[in-house]
């Protein structure tokens, strides 16, 4: 039995370590694209400008639906699904782990107290 919990221990682990460059690639984009998101959102804010926009809001509602801005909104989307996917996938793996070890845990202590 206890070559098949290694293997469970084993499995998971080697699980994570191959999501977490998977996962720092997908975060790192995800940051690119919020700060890209901010710059283009100027770019176009002066480019509402050039064309004669005079208000704020009528300069920032150009912007923000150019379609530019949308279809990188899209991109920025993806981003963030792809990297909190990888995120929470190293998260659930840690948390069976944690549970494996509460279970092994609470074996010891019934065979200890069954004399076992």
């Amino acid at each position: 039995m206890k070559a098949a919990t290694d293997d469970f221990v084993v499995n998971l682990l080697a699980e994570i370590d191959q999501r977490i460059p998977l996962y720092a690639k997908a975060k790192a984009e995800a940051v690119y694209f919020d700060h890209f998101r901010k710059s283009d959102l100027s770019r176009l804010r002066i480019e509402a400008e050039e064309k004669g926009h005079k208000t704020s809001q009528e300069r920032d509602d150009y912007a923000r639906t150019h379609p530019d801005y949308m279809a990188m909104l899209e991109e920025y989307r993806d981003a963030i699904e792809k990297s909190e996917g990888f995120r929470l996938g190293i998260k659930s793996r840690e948390l069976k782990l944690g549970l494996y070890q509460t279970q092994q845990a609470n074996s010891r202590v019934e065979r200890k107290a069954y004399g076992a």
